[in-house]
């Protein structure tokens, strides 16, 4: 079941009233969703992230992203890890350690994108992931 954005508006856009996102269609919307100032989902203190299968560029502007959204970013899989953002060649001891422990392990694009709130993909688009078996990213 889509989202419905009139409900969208109505619980985050307080500058409109019920009758004017009523009258809106479903279009004009969705253009006003897409234009309200995205929201960061709120991060416990002790989410952490780790990078692997980076080049060194890749991961450093992917640890600045990180630090700006409130992650504590270790350089190993430590007990607790939440993320392991996984790069074109992830090393397997991470993945295999993160697995164990069960750490969340997600794509670059899953790590770029996890704070793009009403963010949809195209029509006919599925959203990346790793794959559960080998800790790649896929379409």
């Amino acid at each position: 079941m889509k989202p419905d954005p009139h409900q969208i508006l109505l619980a985050k856009a307080k500058h409109l009233t019920r009758e004017q996102v009523e009258s809106l269609s479903v279009r004009d919307a969705w253009d006003l969703v897409y234009s309200l100032p995205k929201e960061r989902k709120p991060l416990d203190k002790a989410t952490t992230v780790c990078f692997t299968g980076f080049s060194g560029p890749e991961e450093t502007l992917l640890i600045e992203i990180a630090n700006q959204n409130g992650f504590r970013v270790v350089q190993s899989v430590v007990k607790n890890l939440t993320i392991l953002c996984c790069g074109p060649t992830p090393g397997p001891m991470k993945i295999e350690k993160a697995k164990a422990q069960g750490t969340r392990l997600i794509s670059e694009n899953d790590f770029r994108n996890e704070f793009e709130k009403f963010e949809q993909p195209a029509e006919g688009e599925s959203s990346s992931r790793v794959d559960a078996d080998l800790g790649t990213p896929q379409q």
